[in-house]
């Protein structure tokens, strides 16, 4: 096999060297990439089904314990005003973003 000496040769040579270099680069970069994001989804979709699951065993409870009381605080919350029924919606969420933030953020359950 002969080998290109000339300056022309040289510069090819290395462009085909760089081309390879960059390209196992960039495709490690890829699959790392892919790697993290498989991991994150596998684990976050686990997660967030899991507290799917979580909220329809909480709100089907009380249903399958006692319907005939569930149908009497409905009619209950019927005959409540819009905004009390606003009220009492923003602070059942704001305790529930407090208590998810110090779950997560303060250390005192793990």
């Amino acid at each position: 096999m002969k080998v290109d000496t000339s300056w022309h040769g040289k510069i090819n040579h290395r462009i085909h060297q760089l081309n390879y270099f960059f390209h196992l680069t960039i495709v490690n970069t890829f699959v790392r990439i892919a790697q993290v994001i498989e991991f994150w989804y596998c684990w976050n979709m686990e997660l967030f089904i899991t507290l799917i699951g979580l909220i329809l065993i909480l709100e089907g409870l009380p249903y399958a314990a006692s319907p005939e009381a569930m149908q009497r605080w409905l009619r209950q919350i019927l005959e409540m005003p819009p905004e009390q029924l606003r009220r009492i919606g923003l602070i059942a969420m704001a305790i529930g973003f407090f208590l998810c933030y110090l779950a997560q953020k303060s250390g005192l359950f793990g």
